[in-house]
């Protein structure tokens, strides 16, 4: 296993489970209250943030990020 570990929210996470909990709130967002808009563009932005140089080690996570990253951003340009 390859990347470097993060303490969140009481627990230690490596870049991978960082990744796969990032990618499922961008695939299931929570709305910010009963009946508003979802949050989606927030973890989208965060994503973005993390495939910066410097900031994934672990290249299989980067991957896995920049794969479903690239489901929204695709997406985005095919309704324009």
């Amino acid at each position: 296993m390859s990347g470097k570990k993060y303490f969140i929210n009481g627990s230690d996470i490596t870049e991978m489970g960082m990744c796969q909990g990032l990618i499922g709130h961008m695939d299931n967002p929570c709305a910010v209250y009963d009946g508003g808009p979802n949050i989606r563009y927030k973890y989208i932005k965060f994503a973005k943030e993390w495939l910066e140089p410097g900031k994934l080690e672990d290249p299989a996570a980067k991957k896995m990020l920049q794969d479903a990253l690239s489901k929204y951003t695709d997406e985005k340009k095919e309704k324009s």
